[in-house]
């Protein structure tokens, strides 16, 4: 004889949910926030353990003198290494924290996804994407930096050139926060769910292009606020934290508006910068005033 029970449809059986310190959005937050402290620790530590302190620091980071004075090929090569290591450590320092809004945004949608059954990946995947096309970055620009420095050497630029140069930088770097591409970054900064849900991927490769993908846009954004800064700040490390807050409020604000004032600032200062250079006097003779 046949139970009733033996037709019956068992209810599937839900697992817990994960402790709270485990899900996507602790862990995002979390990871943003160790990670910014270590690139920090790390930078601050090798000024300070060096014998000169911040001058060394820099020195190691902007000049080619390791790579000049090397011995050896080897030695070249360890020099350009430390340089491309505290280039990475810098832009861990500066950029993860302005991506916080990404990840947190994937973290979000994971939990979403994860409460209906769905296969989710950790915030970590998205995150070393990230942190991969900026190292990338770092890499090469330690490189270019030797590269730019060693073919420089001897090379001896007048003041007034230089200073008309900066100027004309500051210039440039004013005029692209106007760009199309400019502002097309800042609005998927402001809300980046539309394009994360565009793109989602329940894989560990698709969801590692998700971060590369932002990381790069991101470099498309503020590759020309970081130029400013290594022209001004000499990579100081309170200009570092100056202009990654800076960064960061741009980014995560994605207001046009914003970006135009500082392109505005940009514009104003590589015009006063570049008329210094050739002094006011000089120039209002050259008018015939």
């Amino acid at each position: 004889m046949w139970h009733r029970d033996a037709y019956a449809v068992k209810a599937p059986t839900l697992s817990a949910p994960p402790p709270m310190l485990l899900r996507p959005v602790p862990v995002a937050l979390g990871l943003t926030a160790v990670l910014t402290l270590a690139a920090w620790t790390v930078l601050l530590a090798q000024a300070w353990r060096r014998e000169a302190g911040i001058a060394a620091f820099l020195g190691a980071l902007c000049s080619p003198g390791g790579i000049l004075g090397a011995r050896s090929a080897l030695e070249g090569a360890a020099a350009i290494g430390l340089a491309a290591g505290l280039w990475v450590a810098m832009s861990v320092a500066m950029m993860l924290p302005t991506a916080s809004a990404f990840l947190v945004g994937y973290a979000e949608i994971a939990e979403e996804r994860g409460g209906r059954g769905h296969r989710t990946i950790s915030p970590i995947v998205p995150a070393l994407g990230y942190l991969a096309s900026w190292a990338a970055v770092s890499v090469l620009a330690a490189l270019a930096q030797a590269f730019v420095g060693v073919a420089l050497t001897g090379v001896a630029i007048p003041a007034p050139a230089a200073t008309i140069l900066a100027g004309a930088g500051l210039g440039a770097a004013g005029l692209y926060q106007f760009s199309p591409t400019k502002l097309a970054c800042l609005t998927s900064f402001r809300d980046p769910t539309p394009l994360l849900r565009e793109f989602w991927a329940e894989d560990v490769r698709g969801v590692l292009r998700l971060g590369v993908a932002e990381g790069m846009r991101c470099f498309r954004s503020c590759w020309a606020l970081m130029a400013v800064m290594l022209a001004i700040g000499a990579m100081n490390l309170i200009w570092m934290a100056l202009f990654s807050a800076l960064i960061a409020a741009e980014k995560l604000s994605g207001s046009a508006r914003f970006a135009r004032g500082i392109g505005v600032a940009f514009l104003a200062a590589g015009t006063a910068l570049s008329l210094s250079a050739v002094g006011l006097a000089r120039l209002l003779a050259f008018g015939g005033f």
